[in-house]
């Protein structure tokens, strides 16, 4: 089950049958708010994304030189319909350590 599901199946829990994460459950505990980060992101140096869950409404793009860190990061591309948003490799980096992209 992906993190989206979890969360949304902890506040469906919450909610609806007065279920608290974390307590007597098997539910996460919900910690932090999505980063929202609106327009093309254009990679062209070091960039650290850690701790934390970032909802990218554009495309991702690793430029020559340009490294992406993820760590201990969801990173999410909001499309509104399938392949509009994207991550394009042209020369750089990207390092994910306990990272989920999608």
């Amino acid at each position: 089950m992906n993190i989206v599901s979890r969360v949304q199946t902890a506040w469906l829990a919450f909610f609806c049958f007065g279920l608290q994460p974390g307590v007597g459950s098997d539910l996460p505990a919900v910690t932090a708010l999505a980063r929202r980060i609106n327009g093309d992101q254009h990679i062209a140096n070091k960039v650290r994304w850690t701790g934390g869950h970032y909802q990218v409404h554009g495309n991702v793009l690793l430029e020559t030189g340009g490294e992406l860190v993820l760590e201990d990061a969801t990173l999410e591309l909001m499309n509104t319909y399938a392949r509009q948003f994207n991550i394009c490799w042209r020369g750089g980096r990207l390092r994910t350590t306990r990272a989920t992209l999608g």
